[in-house]
């Protein structure tokens, strides 16, 4: 080898083997986080304490067993409203979910505190995937309390288990399993059960929409759509109707709430996503089953929906029925 003089511009030394030009990084995708314990996953998830908090398009995949704060010391109030909760997120997007799509991976709020709390995602998606939320309370959203402005969450194959929301004064109280509010607020829901969710105001059981006003007339709903379709990657399965309803309620939304309700749809990935081989969608790891779903059966056409019916449906709100039903796209969307 010699040192080389005619070198081409950036390029010196032996043979011209030399380079002051940086090497280009490999492009990496998103990292796998597989917690085990609570504690593994309070620190990768949880934004008050957490000390080691999820890359944005980062993964946590947890495994199946349940999770709650009295596995250790870690959980703390959600620092924004003070409210006692297992987990807060905070400016995360990515994807949190279960091992297995049986929602067999429990987050237990022990009938002591609201289970997630979650305050934007930067206007970056988050998808909650196959998760069951267990007796959390709280004086609103027992189960979620999705708040805070640009939230964009998916959440499916999840299964809401007997949250509460304890204030009893209406009118801008509720939601025993989800509470969302404010603007720049979009939920996606496909293929997700509720189940004994209550709230003592007698307003959403479910889900209680809470808006943004500004300007002391201007009213913008957060959105919250209640799919018909299966999300990737099972967009190819039809959805199976369970029967029975999601109790949903939206505040100074009387033509919403007179008919209040989303129909209980069920992605089927194997049979259906809550129902594992040995656990009901309504039971934990310690307790008998009260439920099942209904299995094969076909999804109804849109005139044999029950209640009210799709088109009653007025002005912000409606139920329409795609892709799963004749060929069309599904959405129920609360807007």
């Amino acid at each position: 080898s010699c040192t080389c003089t005619g070198c081409d511009p950036d390029f010196f030394g032996p043979n011209c083997a030399s380079t002051s030009s940086p090497t280009p990084s490999p492009t990496t995708g998103p990292v796998l986080f597989t917690p085990n314990t609570f504690e593994e996953l309070y620190n990768k998830v949880s934004s008050n304490g957490g000390n080691s908090i999820m890359e944005g398009g980062d993964i946590v995949e947890l495994a199946t067993g349940e999770y709650k704060c009295s596995e250790g010391t870690l959980c703390k109030d959600d620092p924004l409203t003070g409210h006692a909760t297992v987990l807060f997120l905070q400016n995360l997007d990515g994807t949190i979910k279960c091992e297995n799509d049986d929602a067999s991976c429990y987050l237990d709020g022990e009938n002591a505190r609201r289970i997630v709390s979650l305050a934007s995602t930067a206007g970056l998606k988050l998808t909650i995937s196959a998760i069951t939320f267990k007796d959390g309370t709280a004086a609103y959203g027992g189960g979620m309390y999705i708040y805070n402005g640009n939230v964009n969450v998916d959440l499916q194959f999840c299964h809401f288990i007997n949250c509460k929301a304890y204030h009893t004064v209406p009118p801008r109280n509720g939601g025993g399993a989800i509470y969302v509010e404010h603007n720049l607020v979009t939920v996606n829901a496909y293929g997700n059960i509720f189940t004994g969710n209550t709230a003592d105001s007698g307003h959403g059981g479910d889900v209680f929409r809470n808006p943004y006003i500004y300007g002391g007339a201007h009213t913008v709903y957060p959105v919250f759509s209640f799919h018909a379709t299966c999300p990737s990657p099972y967009s190819a399965i039809s959805p199976i109707y369970v029967g029975g309803y999601v109790d949903v309620y939206s505040y100074e939304d009387l033509d919403y709430n007179a008919f209040g309700y989303a129909d209980n749809w069920v992605c089927a990935p194997t049979r259906s996503p809550t129902l594992s081989p040995t656990q009901s969608p309504t039971s934990s790891p310690t307790t008998s089953p009260t439920a099942s779903p209904v299995e094969d059966e076909e999804v109804p056409a849109e005139s044999d929906l029950d209640g009210a019916g799709v088109a009653a449906f007025k002005a912000n709100v409606f139920i329409s029925l795609v892709g799963a039903v004749a060929g069309a796209a599904a959405a129920n969307v609360f807007a």
